[in-house]
């Protein structure tokens, strides 16, 4: 075997690793963070998966350049073709994006635990997310194409594949923003709470909890209510008398209720 031949597997392993997670992590996010609430466990695999793509790109870039370099010095005339130029530049942007995904994409996960990836109160924030999506998906599929795509070699110029590739970019863009709009659901407004409300439903809630477990008889100060209550459901938070089980599970639940609700100045959605 070749190192020419050696060349082109690792340049295949890096597309497979870098193409093929991308669409992996995409499906991932497309079915437990757009079509329903985000769940911690997605986030920690999406990342996990972004840094297996961003070694697929360094791979890329590593094997491409020693391709271009021992063709070249095979044929100086491979330097001509304007294909390989528009895949230089394509290649460029999806690294740069990749900085992006990293830098704003990942962390906008995290802070949309427990609710659908998209926030429809912030226009800005879904365009400048769907639009790092379309840049992502067209710029794995558009040098992937270019790659097989012989009869591209000295007869398309590189002006013609970029201005092609950026109306499918374009096209992915208007799609997501569209997708984000039909799949997200608004929270309904019997489910918004204030954060005056947090401090004096969910918190005394969990102080409840607590002194329960540790065998403290709660005794309210006059200024508390006698009954804690849930501030969407009215719905009494304990009864009177509680096995040490039935603490630890409505510990559990009142945890993760905090845990989903987002703070907001002047807003609570739970």
């Amino acid at each position: 075997m070749t190192i020419l031949s050696l060349i082109k597997i690792m340049h295949l392993m890096g597309l497979i690793m870098g193409f093929g997670g991308a669409i992996l992590a995409d499906m991932l996010i497309l079915k437990n963070a757009i079509l329903k609430p985000l769940d911690k466990t997605t986030v920690q695999t999406v990342k996990a998966i972004s840094y297996i793509v961003f070694a697929g790109l360094a791979i890329l870039w590593v094997t491409g350049a020693i391709l271009v370099y021992l063709r070249v010095m095979e044929d100086p005339k491979v330097l001509m073709n304007q294909k390989i130029w528009a895949k230089v530049a394509i290649v460029a942007i999806l690294t740069i994006n990749g900085v992006a995904v990293h830098n704003f994409a990942l962390a906008h996960l995290n802070s949309r635990i427990g609710k659908q990836l998209f926030d429809l109160d912030n226009l800005g924030e879904v365009a400048r997310l769907t639009f790092v999506a379309g840049i992502s998906s067209v710029s794995w599929i558009v040098p992937f194409v270019l790659g097989v795509a012989k009869e591209f070699n000295f007869t398309v110029s590189a002006a013609v594949i970029l201005s092609i590739y950026a109306a499918m970019v374009l096209a992915a863009w208007s799609g997501f923003f569209a997708l984000a709009f039909l799949v997200t659901k608004r929270a309904p407004q019997s489910e918004v709470v204030s954060g005056m409300q947090l401090q004096t439903a969910i918190m005394p809630q969990i102080q409840l909890v607590l002194e329960r477990a540790q065998g403290v008889a709660l005794q309210p100060a006059a200024s508390a209510p006698m009954r804690v209550a849930d501030p969407v459901r009215d719905e009494p938070v304990l009864p009177a008398t509680v096995s040490s089980h039935d603490l630890s599970r409505k510990f559990m639940e009142l945890r993760d209720r905090v845990v989903q609700l987002n703070y907001q100045p002047g807003r609570l959605a739970a």
